[in-house]
């Protein structure tokens, strides 16, 4: 994710602000306008038909590896540690 400001009228931040009490009284935990509006985002951005991963997506897709690498990322790891095994390292 990256950082970016954005500019708000004061009455678009006072009712961002209201929504964020709201939701955050409803869900029992903060929701802060970032949230807000990063979920009004990818909502508009898959209206128009735009493929964009949600954080829970994301989250999902990163665990389902369960910390495992490709076959193929690990036999090239395999080789190379193979080959520095064949090194002789003295000490100077």
């Amino acid at each position: 994710m990256e950082r970016t400001t954005i500019y708000l009228d004061d009455v678009v931040k006072q009712y961002l602000l209201e929504l964020s009490a709201e939701e955050s009284k409803k869900k029992k935990k903060r929701v802060g306008m970032a949230e807000m509006i990063r979920a009004a985002l990818i909502s508009y951005l898959k209206e128009k038909g735009k493929p964009v991963d949600d954080l829970e997506s994301v989250k999902e897709r990163m665990l389902s590896t369960k910390g495992k690498l490709s076959e193929d990322f690990e036999g090239r790891v395999k080789k190379v540690k193979k080959e520095f095994d064949k090194w002789k390292i003295e000490s100077v």
